[in-house]
C-alpha cells in the first residue's frame, strides 16, 4: 500500500513537472521571434542588453520595496533609489571615501578592538574618490556609477571567458543567471563586488590564456578592492599542481610556463600580507587587520572553520548542528565534483574550488553568504551548461528572478531584527 501511494505521488510529480515544462515552452515560443532578433545582433549588444535588462528589474525591486520601508539607521521612511541603495556595508565605503582610515583603532568599553573600516579594503572608495574628483560628482552618484560600469565591464570579459567552454548561447544564459541572481543588487549599488568582478574576470581570462605575468598586477588590485588575495593565491598554486600533473604525463612545458606560473604563485602569496601590512604601519598595531576582523564576530580570534562551525551549531544545536555541517560540506563537495562543474575546465574550477574553500575556513553562514559566493560566478556557467533543455534553462533564469525578489524584500529590506549585512 505504502508503496502504491508513492508511486502515485512520483507520478503526480512528474506529471506536474511535465505541465510546467510544457508551459514554459509555450511562452518560449511566444518570444522565438524576439530571441532571433536579439540574435542578429553583435555578441557585446547581446550581453550589454542582459546586463542592462537586470539592472532595470533590480531598480525596479528597489523602488517597490523602498515604498514600503520604515525608517531606517541609513534613511528616511520610503526612501528615493540613491538613498535607500547606499545602506548597509556601503556606509562604511563612504565613510572611507570621506575620511580614510582611522591612524587609531577605537576600542570598546572593555579595551577590546570595536568595528571600523580596516576590514573594508580601499580599491572601490578610492576609485569613486577619483572619479568624484574628475567629474565633481558626489558618492551618492558616483559611487553606483562606478559599481555600474564595472559590473558592464564584468559581463563583457566574462562572456569572453565563457564562451571557448561552452558557446555563445550558453554564456548569455549563464550571464542573464547572473543578472538576475539573488544578489545581483551587487552590479549597481555602493559596494565593491562590481570592481572585484571585472578584476577577477580579467585574471581568470588572462590565466585561460597562460599569460600569467599580465595578471599579476589585476592580482594586487583584486586583493585590495575584496578579500580575495588568499583565493587568488591557492587557485595560483593549484594551477602549479595542474601543470605539474600535465608535465608529469607527457605534455611539454616551456621553461616560460614554469617562470611565469611561479612568479604568479610568489606574488599572489605574498598579496596575503599586503592589506595587514598596510593596516599595521598605519596603526602601529602589528595584528590591526586581524583585531579588527575578529571585532566583527564578537571580538574572538578566529580559527579555521570556527565561524563555520558555530553557525551550525547555533542553528541546529551541538549535536545535530556537526552533523548538519559534515552533509552540508560533503553535499558542496559533490557539488564541485559534478559533471558539469568538472566541465569548466582546469582555470575556473580552481577558482571556484578556492573561493568555496575560502569561504568554508572564514566566514559564517549567514544572510552574506549569498553575495561572498559573487566571485564563483563560473558556477552560473555550469549551471546553464547542465542542460540544453529550453525548459530548463527557463527555469533556471525564473528561478533567479524569483529568489532575487525574495533577497530583496527579507534580506535588504530593513525589519530592525535582520541584523546581519545583506
Amino acid at each position: 500500500m505504502i508503496g502504491s501511494e508513492s508511486t502515485m505521488t512520483t507520478n503526480a510529480a512528474d506529471r506536474l513537472l511535465e505541465q510546467a515544462g510544457v508551459a514554459i515552452r509555450r511562452q518560449l515560443r511566444r518570444v522565438d521571434p524576439l530571441v532571433r532578433w536579439l540574435a542578429s545582433w553583435p555578441w557585446w549588444l547581446q550581453v550589454g542588453a542582459i546586463w542592462l535588462l537586470g539592472r532595470l528589474f533590480t531598480a525596479w525591486l528597489f523602488v517597490i520595496v523602498a515604498n514600503r520601508q520604515d525608517s531606517t539607521p541609513w534613511s528616511s521612511a520610503q526612501p528615493g533609489y540613491l538613498e535607500y541603495s547606499n545602506g548597509w556595508d556601503a556606509g562604511f565605503f563612504r565613510e572611507i571615501y570621506q575620511n580614510g582610515y582611522p591612524a587609531v583603532l577605537p576600542r570598546d568599553a572593555a579595551g577590546l578592538v570595536d568595528n571600523n573600516p580596516w576590514a573594508f579594503l580601499p580599491g572601490y572608495p578610492f576609485l569613486v574618490r577619483g572619479v568624484s574628483a574628475i567629474t565633481g560628482l558626489d558618492w551618492l552618484v558616483a559611487a553606483p556609477m562606478v559599481s555600474l560600469l564595472a559590473s558592464l565591464g564584468f559581463f563583457l570579459l566574462a562572456y569572453r571567458l565563457f564562451t571557448p567552454r561552452f558557446g555563445h548561447s550558453t554564456a548569455l544564459v549563464a550571464l542573464a543567471a547572473l543578472s538576475f541572481a539573488p544578489a545581483s543588487a551587487i552590479f549597481q549599488i555602493p559596494y565593491s563586488e562590481s570592481v572585484a568582478l571585472v578584476l577577477v574576470a580579467a585574471i581568470l581570462l588572462a590565466w585561460s590564456r597562460e599569460r600569467y605575468l599580465l595578471s599579476i598586477p589585476l592580482v594586487l588590485l583584486a586583493g585590495l578592492t575584496r578579500p580575495l588575495a588568499a583565493p587568488l593565491a591557492l587557485a595560483s598554486l593549484l594551477l602549479i599542481v595542474s601543470a605539474w600533473w600535465q608535465w608529469r604525463n607527457g605534455v611539454r612545458l616551456s621553461r616560460g610556463r614554469w617562470v611565469s606560473l611561479a612568479a604568479l604563485a610568489v606574488v599572489s602569496v605574498a598579496a596575503i600580507g599586503l592589506w595587514p601590512a598596510i593596516a599595521a604601519a598605519v596603526t602601529g598595531v602589528p595584528n590591526a587587520y586581524l583585531l579588527t576582523e575578529a571585532a566583527w564576530h564578537g571580538g574572538e580570534s578566529q580559527f579555521p572553520f570556527k565561524l563555520y562551525v558555530r553557525s551550525m551549531v547555533t542553528y541546529f544545536g551541538p549535536i545535530v548542528g556537526v552533523v548538519v555541517g559534515i552533509v552540508a560540506a560533503l553535499v558542496v563537495i559533490r557539488a564541485l565534483l559534478a559533471r558539469a562543474v568538472m566541465s569548466l575546465g582546469v582555470v575556473m574550477w580552481t577558482w571556484v574550488l578556492s573561493c568555496v574553500a575560502y569561504l568554508a575556513v572564514v566566514v559564517p553562514v549567514n544572510t552574506s553568504l549569498i553575495r561572498l559566493l559573487a566571485p564563483a560566478f563560473p558556477l552560473a556557467l555550469a549551471a546553464a551548461g547542465a542542460s540544453r533543455s529550453r525548459a530548463y534553462r527557463g527555469l533556471l533564469l525564473l528561478g533567479a528572478a524569483i529568489s532575487q525578489v525574495v533577497w530583496m524584500v527579507f534580506v535588504w529590506r530593513w525589519t530592525g531584527s535582520n541584523v546581519q549585512a545583506p
